[in-house]
This record gives structure tokens, sequence and C-alpha cells, in this order.
């Protein structure tokens, strides 16, 4: 098995350069941690067991997996990425918001949850059949060990992370088992991180609320009602997924009209009825008030900004028409007749640019609650996609089938979705008093995204020569985003005023990490859309 290990190792060699530019990243952030146990812990359990994972699952037949096909599974970046945000929002926001102790605690969480994800791929590789047994005992072990020898945390600490990293366990085999063939087993790692800490933290606030638990010492930061907005919006969304699956999947395998019909009926009734009251309940017990007055209210206070949300508007329109011509184009023999798919992806990042830059120059608070009604819209489209629920699933299957490439070759269609949570997680993550460099992190997505990977995408179709090795990616593309994310990030410094730069050192610190966000799109067969924001938010946000 050693020797199997070994020379899965040399395999490697494809994306050495992925895996060593996020542990340089992690190195880097380290040494701005609060203190060194921080740092040790951060690098031991971090780099190293991200690397060696990935000789476990990165060649995995591809008739056992639940994986999306791909040449890299992704896991070093899928184990890295995750801890090195937290860690650089550690770094940042917590002496400021006074949270030091809630954030140590993500961290620590964040560190486990990759540390699961190692030992898990080290026991059904070596240890089967008591692979199972082992990693219990792994996990276990690996908790007391940061929780408690480390960091000397309390017991209540202890058991608080010890259930964090079961949720995060059950959540990923969710994922895998609901959605098979969707995610590589890196992009799994990153969508349920986060996903799990964000459940976590609004079941505890919510058992809190409900006088069910008292509030532990070391999660008591403040959260704005925008943030418990969107936590209870995207854990009413998994509850709503998960536990009306049935549902939908008897609509989609019906044998009939009739049979549909009613099923879809059923799902609708169920989410517009139960799944709302859920919804504004929940959301009234953690505001402490009136969910619908509160929204009333807020719409109110920003009515003077109807014609910046009309301008959303116009733009959604537009993308839908873009699609539409798509489509027209692509019904013919060739399926280049029609607008060509590069344009067509790529046009939806430039709309997305122009809301987000014209939303934060406007009024962040508004944007970051409707990247929050955008979220919701786009699940719901999803989930009626995917079921294929009356009376509109199946032409919503026929309407964004156009868009697709090999990265939704699974059941759902993600990459749209992963397009607004690039944009709008930096948003969301980025606390909106925040000027200078933070002011520009709020950026990430349109610097990356908008900007960077379009250019590289175009330029490398029309221009590029020069490859990656074993990538569709050339050299000419990297180096057109990386002059277009550094001439974008040049523009915003003009246009925002909230944009200010003390001294040369931030600038070129800026600078360094446009030039790593440039070298991490050349080599990583991830989805980009995903990717990118959240890695140069971390590099931004550490100062």
């Amino acid at each position: 098995m050693l020797r199997e290990f070994a020379e899965e190792l040399k395999k490697q060699k494809l994306h050495v350069a992925e895996s060593r530019l996020l542990a340089l990243s992690c190195l880097y952030v380290s040494f701005y941690l609060p203190d060194k146990q921080y740092t040790a812990v951060f690098l031991l359990c971090v780099p190293i067991p991200s690397i060696i994972a990935s000789a476990w699952l990165n060649h995995i037949p591809t008739k056992y997996t639940v994986f999306r096909t791909c040449l890299h599974q992704g896991v070093p970046l899928g184990c890295m990425l995750v801890p090195l945000v937290i860690a650089s929002l550690t770094i940042s926001l917590a002496q400021t918001e006074n949270s030091t102790d809630c954030f140590g605690f993500y961290l620590r969480g964040a560190i486990l949850f990759q540390l699961t994800t190692v030992l898990a791929s080290i026991c059904w590789r070596m240890l089967s059949p008591y692979g199972y047994i082992f990693w219990t005992l792994f996990v276990l072990a690996a908790t007391y060990a940061i929780e408690i020898s480390a960091f000397e945390g309390s017991v209540q600490s202890f058991v608080y992370l010890l259930i964090a990293v079961i949720l995060y366990t059950v959540v990923a085999l969710l994922i895998l088992w609901g959605l098979p063939c969707s995610f590589t087993a890196g992009e799994t790692i990153v969508v349920a991180s986060p996903l799990s800490l964000v459940l976590f933290d609004t079941a505890v606030v919510t058992l809190a609320n409900l006088d069910a638990i008292k509030m532990p010492s070391f999660l008591t930061a403040s959260r704005s009602p925008f943030v418990l907005l969107l936590e209870v919006v995207v854990s009413w969304l998994f509850l709503l997924v998960t536990v009306y699956a049935p549902i939908g999947i008897k609509a989609r395998v019906a044998e009939d009209a009739a049979s549909r019909r009613k099923w879809s009926v059923y799902f609708y009734e169920i989410t517009a009825g139960a799944g709302f009251l859920l919804l504004f309940g929940w959301l009234s017990l953690l505001l402490k008030t009136n969910a619908f007055y509160w929204t009333v209210s807020f719409i109110q206070s920003k009515i003077h900004k109807a014609s910046l949300v009309f301008s959303w508007v116009c733009c959604v329109i537009a993308a839908l028409r873009i699609v539409t011509w798509r489509r027209q184009g692509s019904t013919g023999s060739g399926e280049e007749e029609g607008l060509p798919k590069i344009f067509v992806r790529k046009s939806f990042h430039f709309i997305a640019s122009i809301v987000f830059v014209t939303g934060l120059l406007g009024d962040v608070v508004l944007l970051h609650v409707a990247c929050t009604v955008a979220l919701v819209s786009f699940i719901l489209i999803e989930v009626i996609r995917a079921y294929r629920l009356w009376p509109i699933g199946d032409s919503l299957h026929d309407y964004m089938s156009c868009l697709t490439d090999d990265r939704d070759s699974g059941r759902v269609i993600v990459t749209h979705i992963y397009l607004l949570l690039g944009f709008a997680l930096p948003v969301w993550l980025v606390p909106t008093t925040k000027k200078g460099v933070f002011k520009l992190a709020m950026y990430s997505g349109v610097v990356s995204l908008g900007i960077g990977d379009s250019l590289a995408s175009i330029f490398g179709k029309w221009l590029g020569r020069i490859k990656w090795p074993d990538s569709t990616k050339t050299l000419e593309g990297t180096l057109a985003g990386m002059v277009g994310q550094i001439a974008m990030g040049a523009i915003l410094y003009s246009l925002d005023p909230e944009i200010v730069l003390e001294n040369t050192s931030q600038k070129v610190h800026i600078l360094v990490s446009l030039v790593f966000t440039s070298l991490l799109e050349g080599v990583t067969l991830q989805i980009d859309n995903l990717v990118l924001p959240v890695y140069i938010l971390a590099l931004l946000m550490v100062q």
C-alpha cells in the first residue's frame, strides 16, 4: 500500500504548481496569526496533510467514485483554501470586531474539517474494512489534540468542535450522495466546509435565542441583521433541498403527466406554505423583531435607490436575452451557429461586474441583501429544473442546457451558482463598514472573474500558443488576465474614494496578490468561479 501511495504521489507533478502556490500562501498568512500556537497548528495541520491526502483521492477508479471526473481532484486546494480564508479573516477582523475567540474557534473547526477529510482518505484506502472505526478514533484524537492540548480549551469547546466536525461529515456525505458526479473532491470540501460552519453557527444562535442553551463565551461575536439574514436563508435552503428531496424525486421519476403535476403541486405548496412560514418565523426569532415589518422597513429605507435596482434588472434582462440568442443559434446542425459559448459565458461575467461595481459604489448594504435574494432565486430555479417540476421544469432544463460544459456533468448545473457566489462571497465576508484595502477586497469577484478570468479565457482561446502542462489553458491567457486585473485594480482605486492606500507596501501587497491569483487561474482545473475570488480575498485581507 505504501508503494502504491508513492507511485500515486509521483503522478501529482501535473498540479504541483497549484499545491505549492497554496502552501506558499498558507505560509505567508500563518506569520500574521494572533499567536505562535495558531501558526504552528496551521502550518502542521493544513498544507502538509492536504498534499499527502491528494495521493489517495486523486486517482480513484471512475466506476467507484462519486466525484466529478477530472484530471486532478483538487484535494490540496480544497483542504487549504477554506482555512486560508478563515485565517485571513481572523487576522484582519478579530481585533477590530472584538471577536477573536469566535474567529479562532471557527479557524480550528476549518482545520479539523480538512484533517477529517485527510484521515477519511487514509482510513478508506489503508485500513479497510475497519476504516470507520479507526477514522472515528483518529478524529477524536485530532480534536482533543488541537482543542485541549494545543489551545487549552474547555470541555465545552471540545464538545462543540466535535459536533461541528460531525456536522461537516454529514453535510459532505449528503452532498456526495444527493449530487453524485457534480463536484470534484476539492470542490466538495470547499462547499461543505463553509456550509457546515454556517449551519453550526445558525443552530447555536437559534438555540441560544430559544433559551435552550447558553451562548458559549467563545461564540459571542456580534452578528449584524444582514449576516443573520444570510445564515437563516442558507440554512433554510439546505433544509428545503434535503427534507423535500423525496417529493422532488417522485416528481422527476413520475411515469405520467398527471403524477408529475400532482407531486410538483405538493412541492410548491409545502415550499410556499410551511417553507416560507419557517423562514420568516426563524428570521423573526434571530432578529428579535417581526421579519415582515423588518423587510418592509428595509425596503422603505432604500426606496431612493430604485434607479440602482432598475439598472440591475436591466442587466438581468440583458443576460437572459443573450441566452435566448445562444439557444436560437444552437438549434441548427452546428453548435457554433449562434453566439460562441465562450462569449456567452464570459458576457455573464462582464454583466455581473457591472452589477457589483455599481452596487459597491452606490449602496453596499443593498447589494449585500440583493445577493442573498439572488441566491434564493438561483437555488429554487435549479431545484425546479433538476426535478423537472411542472409546469416550467422541462423548459428551464432546455433553456439552461445550451450553456453547460463538462463541469456540469452531474445532476445539477452549478457554474452559474458558483458565479454568483464568487462575486457575492467577498461582499458577504467583509464588513460593510470597512474602508481602504478591505473595500478593495469586496471587489475580489469583479477583479478575478469579471476581468481576469474573462480576459484569460478570451485571449487564451484566440491568441494562446504556449499551453500550461497537460492543460488547455495558455500562458498568453494568464498574462492577459494578469494585466487586466492590475488595470482593473487601478481603475477601481480611482473610482472608489473609500479605497485609500496609506503606503507603498500596500500597493506592492495588492500587486503580488493579483499576480498569485492569475497564476492560480492558470494551473487549477477546479471551477474557478468559486476558487479565484475567495483566494484573492484571503490574500488581500492580510494586513
